[in-house]
Parts: structure tokens; C-alpha cells; sequence
């Protein structure tokens, strides 16, 4: 048989077991889009996630370089409907109850969107906050700054 597709079979055999392995974590941990991120270098599909500080491109801060503040552009398309934005702050259980991190975002420049999208945020996990546009389609596209600050002794 030709090594070509052999080798193409594996490559759709490692994607498709990556695929499963990938949905059932996201319905046990929240850590899914950490794993989506290593495997495909990509967080959210679809949705352009660029961090601006204290790292520039698209890979997230690590823990403890994250520092105390985030900053992040989310540019979703039309069809876009989620964008998972890793701050790597590994919050503890009491500081995601009191529903930290702090998170402002305003609609960025250049966004050409003329229907809002609604947008939900949540607190994944200790490292992660998950966004969801409610809607899609045309006009809904957005793009937007994200600025999410640790907790700290001074804020409370």
C-alpha cells in the first residue's frame, strides 16, 4: 500500500480521535479549550483571538507571566458564536464565586456590526472565561476589547 495514504489515514484517524477526545472533555472539565489550543493551535474556530498584553499574538499568558491584567481583541464573524479567552490567573474557588476576574470590553474601531449579537460571558474555569454571541448572521460581526484584571489585595 502507498505510504502517502497511509499516512493520510493516521492524520484523519489522530484528528478524529482528538475530535472525540476533545467533546468529552468539554462536558466534564473546563479545561477543553487548553487541549484545543495544544492540539490545533487555535482557541476558539472560527473567532480571531489576538492578545495584546502582556503577551502579543495568539498564544495566551502563561501562569505567573500573566502578571494582573489581560488584554485581548476578539474579532467574531457572521457565522462565529463562541470565543474562549485563557487569562491563566488560576483563580480559587472563592474568587470565582465572588465572580472574578473583573472583565470590561468595549466594541472595538473597525467593527462594521449593526445588530447586536447579545453577548454572554462565564467563568469556565479557574484559567478560562467562555463569550457566546446569541446571534448570527449578517450584521452580527464584532469586534471587541477585552480587559480582564486578576483579584488583588487592593480591590479586594
Amino acid at each position: 500500500m502507498n505510504t502517502r495514504y497511509i499516512r493520510l489515514a493516521l492524520l484523519v484517524a489522530f484528528l478524529a480521535v482528538a475530535g472525540l477526545l476533545i467533546a468529552g472533555l468539554d462536558r466534564h472539565f473546563g479545561d477543553a479549550a487548553l487541549l484545543r489550543f495544544a492540539l490545533f493551535g487555535v482557541v476558539a474556530f472560527g473567532t480571531t483571538i489576538t492578545y495584546a498584553y502582556p503577551v502579543a499574538g495568539a498564544t495566551p499568558p502563561t501562569f505567573p507571566n500573566n502578571k494582573s491584567m489581560v488584554n485581548v481583541q476578539v474579532n467574531f464573524g457572521t457565522a462565529d458564536t463562541e470565543a474562549i479567552l485563557l487569562h491563566n490567573f488560576n483563580l480559587t474557588a472563592a474568587q470565582l464565586a465572588a465572580l472574578q476576574p473583573l472583565i470590561f470590553f468595549y466594541n472595538a474601531a473597525g467593527g462594521s456590526g449593526t445588530v447586536d449579537p447579545q453577548l454572554t460571558w462565564a467563568n469556565t474555569d479557574a484559567n478560562t472565561v467562555t463569550i457566546l454571541k446569541g446571534a448570527t448572521g449578517a450584521g452580527t460581526e464584532r469586534i471587541i476589547n477585552v480587559t480582564m484584571l486578576r483579584p488583588n489585595s487592593i480591590i479586594g
